[in-house]
């Protein structure tokens, strides 16, 4: 009887890809075949930038960028002893992960409101930093945005560095209203008043605001205009133009009836009584400040 002895035969991996471009943020696959009986494993010279992962059943290494990378990654792939395969010599996977692109942001202008408005909000999921951007008044906003490491502008030259977006307020248009207007002739030109305006971009009422008004004869605002005021009784038509600024645009209200009324003249004598003397005429002064004709009646 003599002495029979088998023994293990030396596995062999063979790995798809010897060398493999990722992108941060997405995982990476490669293909391995193996004719052992062993357990295939992978190990990453950085698991700060690149981790990995075996699936035997499918035969395939997940690689899983954790960061972009400036030097190559090395990922090892082994396979050890198993009953009759004895461990296969290792493959290795060059592994490099790039920057991810994201398209430079940008912002739609908004229209005044008379108050503080967010024109870009910080951004919180980490493609670029960046600050708050907010401003009141009509006028072109800034703010600079960079890249964090893992990241890059997706198009132009510098694709890493800096950029400044620029955001804008532009002018609100705006609608003005009045009112009919009612006078009582005092013998002055009577201007008109009550105007009211609102910024179209969030109906709010202008405080401060400054009108012109512009006067017609009759019903309607049409025809020559009036170079001021009505003064005397009678039927006016009117509109009312607000005055635009930096901020704000014109406006011009519809047109509305003035009418200016007759004041009630007034009277007074300066004796109620009188006592004559026959053959001796008697006189009482008086007052008046209408514009009629003055009477009197025994």
């Amino acid at each position: 009887c003599v002495k029979y002895t088998m023994s293990q035969k030396q596995a062999t991996i063979t790995v798809g890809d010897s060398t493999k471009a990722l992108t941060f943020g997405t995982n990476g696959e490669v293909t391995y075949t193996y004719d052992g009986d062993g357990t295939v494993t992978c190990e990453s010279s950085d698991t700060s930038k690149v981790t990995c992962s075996v699936d035997t059943t499918n035969k395939k290494i997940t690689l899983t960028p954790v960061a972009a990378t400036t030097s190559n990654v090395t990922v090892t792939v082994k396979a050890g002893n198993g009953t009759n395969y004895s461990a296969a010599d290792n493959k290795t996977i060059t592994v490099t992960v790039g920057r991810k692109s994201v398209a430079f942001p940008t912002c739609a202008d908004k229209a005044y409101t008379a108050a503080e408005q967010t024109l870009f909000a910080a951004h919180t999921s980490g493609e670029y930093t960046n600050t708050v951007l907010k401003g009141t008044n009509v006028n072109s906003y800034t703010v600079s945005l960079t890249p964090t490491a893992n990241y890059q502008w997706s198009s132009g030259d510098n694709v890493t560095s800096a950029r400044t977006l620029t955001c804008k307020i532009v002018k609100s248009d705006t609608t003005t209203t009045m009112s009919a207007v009612t006078k009582t002739y005092n013998g002055s030109n009577q201007a008109a008043s009550g105007a009211s305006a609102k910024l179209s971009s969030n109906s709010s009422t202008i405080s401060g605001a400054a009108f012109t008004y512009t006067y017609y004869s009759g019903d309607s605002c049409s025809g020559t205009a009036l170079t001021a005021a009505p003064k005397t009784v009678g039927t006016y038509s009117v509109k009312a133009t607000l005055t635009g600024t930096d901020n704000y645009n014109t406006s011009t209200s519809s047109c509305v009836k003035y009418t200016m009324s007759q004041k009630k003249a007034t009277i007074t004598v300066a004796d109620s009584t009188k006592t004559l003397t026959f053959g001796t005429n008697g006189e009482v002064t008086y007052t008046y400040d209408g514009d009629g004709t003055v009477t009197c009646e025994s």
